[in-house]
């Protein structure tokens, strides 16, 4: 067992790392929370969710190599 001590400004970001590690596609920071859309979330669903908590911030993995960085100059994946 460990323990950390966190200032109040970190919370946020690791509920967003923490959500989007454990497969949402989308992390959604509102006023007053971070939620996660998982994959299985119907797309109906979630526009019903935008139209009710009003996202300030929307968060996900984009482009081609999702989170893994790319080497610019060889290409090579890592």
């Amino acid at each position: 067992m460990a323990s950390i001590m966190l200032t109040e400004d970190m919370i946020v970001p690791l509920a967003v790392f923490a959500l989007l590690e454990s497969g949402c596609r989308e992390v959604w920071i509102t006023h007053s929370a971070a939620m996660g859309i998982e994959p299985t979330d119907r797309d109906g669903d979630v526009e019903g969710m935008k139209r009710v908590y009003g996202p300030t911030r929307r968060l996900a993995y984009h482009g081609p190599h999702q989170d893994r960085n790319q080497h610019q100059m060889s290409g090579r994946v890592r």
